[in-house]
């Protein structure tokens, strides 16, 4: 499976690479620190799944989501990352992951 990783803290990016390339399935193609980069490593990579932040400085990851699902027609998946608590925020992401899996089937 191949991933990016989309997350403005460098040491959760890296973090992530290790564990998720350490199952031996999956293939980090990338990692980007904001949703400006995440549209372009997107569109430059296709990966199967895009692992994001929602809360970024600059364009959210909620954001750089909408624009590839709805603009780009990504076809891949979306899964939200966050240690936010806010409830409407983490409900938007979640909507937009799961709107994103039903259309790419």
């Amino acid at each position: 499976m191949n991933i990016v990783i989309i997350d403005d803290d460098k040491l959760v990016a890296m973090s992530l690479k290790t564990i998720l390339e350490s199952t031996g399935s999956v293939n980090v193609l990338a990692i980007g620190s904001c949703g400006e980069e995440a549209i372009e490593l997107y569109t430059l990579l296709k990966p199967d799944v895009l692992l994001m932040d929602i809360r970024m400085n600059g364009m959210s990851g909620i954001e750089a989501g909408e624009k590839i699902l709805f603009f780009l027609k990504g076809d891949g998946g979306a899964i939200p990352l966050t240690r936010s608590r806010n409830a409407l925020l983490f409900s938007r992401a979640i909507f937009y992951a799961v709107l994103w899996v039903w259309i790419g089937q």
